[in-house]
């Protein structure tokens, strides 16, 4: 019986240490992830201040208002995939919690 807990007890630290390594690994391509899609949203806000900018002082706003619809649906699909993401990653770590209860 004490073979058999032993035995029980290496298998179980074997799946946890498996588990810890496929957390963190998921964590840093969640991490990684996060960090190139924000990057890609803070840019395209950055590109759309600009042009608003640009657009308040000129006098022809009609010609960078075309500009700010072609940058503001891309700024709406950045922020969902980030939305997104965000939300499989809470998902994913969730699943995980259940698998190591």
């Amino acid at each position: 019986l004490k073979c058999f807990h032993n035995e029980l007890l290496s298998e179980l630290e074997k799946k946890v240490e498996l588990d810890a390594r496929y957390l963190t690994a998921a964590l840093k391509k969640y991490q990684m992830e996060h960090k190139s899609k924000g990057e890609s949203l803070e840019k395209c806000q950055g590109e759309l201040k600009k042009l608003r900018r640009k657009s308040q002082g000129s006098k022809n706003p009609s010609k960078y208002g075309e500009k700010e619809m072609q940058v503001s649906p891309l700024l709406s699909s950045y922020s969902h995939n980030i939305f997104t993401l965000i939300i499989l990653h809470i998902v994913s770590l969730k699943i995980s919690d259940i698998s190591l209860d």
